[in-house]
């Protein structure tokens, strides 16, 4: 016990870098970690999103193409029911 009861002559010291504190590193591990997995849920919504949207234009070229058959549809049987209730006599 007696060698370690001098104090250490000024040769002995070393120099060291100073530690960054542990909220530092608490703080960048903690980005990283939601970067990473923001990152990976905003790719899946991607991926997701994807076929809603092919369905959603799918369903609305479909429905424009329909449309103008059944405006046909309504203005023939408009037409023909008027001609057919109407006398002629003016």
């Amino acid at each position: 016990m007696t060698e370690y009861s001098a104090p250490p002559s000024k040769g002995d010291w070393k120099p060291v870098e100073p530690v960054r504190s542990s909220f530092a590193r608490t703080t960048i591990y903690a980005f990283g970690w939601m970067y990473d997995w923001v990152n990976r849920v905003a790719w899946i919504v991607a991926a997701l999103s994807v076929p809603f949207y092919l369905y959603v234009a799918f369903t609305r070229s479909q429905r424009r193409s329909a449309s103008p058959n059944r405006r046909h549809k309504k203005q023939s049987s408009a037409k023909t029911s008027r001609s057919v209730g109407s006398t002629g006599c003016r």
